[in-house]
C-alpha cells in the first residue's frame, strides 16, 4: 500500500483529524483512480475487440491453407483412368473443381 495512504490511515486512527492535505491528496488519489477505471474500460473493450479479429483472421488462414493445400496436393492433379486395356489420364479432381474451394474460401465460406 502507498506509504501516503499509510500515514493518513495511522494519523487518523492515532488522532481522529485528517487535515486539509491530507484529504486534498485522498480526493486526488480518487479521481486518479477514476481515470483509471475508465482507461480500462476502454482498454478491455479493445481487447475483446482485437481478440475476436484474431479469431476471423485465424478461421480465415485456415480456409485459405485448405483450399492451398488442395490445389498443392499432387495427387488431385491427376487421374489414371483404366478402362479394361486401357489406361489415359482423366479430368484431375483439381480440374474438375474449376477453382471452386479458391472463391469458397475467398468468399468466407468452409472448403
Amino acid at each position: 500500500m502507498d506509504e501516503r495512504l499509510e500515514e493518513i490511515k495511522e494519523w487518523h486512527e492515532n488522532d481522529g483529524e485528517m487535515h486539509q492535505f491530507q484529504i486534498d491528496w485522498l480526493i486526488e488519489q480518487a479521481e486518479q483512480n477514476y481515470r483509471i477505471q475508465k482507461e480500462n474500460a476502454k482498454l478491455s473493450i479493445m481487447l475483446r475487440t482485437a481478440q475476436s479479429d484474431l479469431f476471423d483472421i485465424q478461421q480465415q488462414n485456415q480456409r485459405y491453407k485448405e483450399a492451398l493445400e488442395f490445389y498443392a496436393d499432387e495427387n488431385n492433379h491427376r487421374k489414371l483412368i483404366i478402362d479394361g486395356d486401357t489406361m489415359y489420364l482423366g479430368r484431375s479432381i483439381a480440374e474438375e473443381d474449376s477453382g471452386e474451394k479458391a472463391r469458397q474460401a475467398l468468399r468466407g465460406e468452409s472448403t
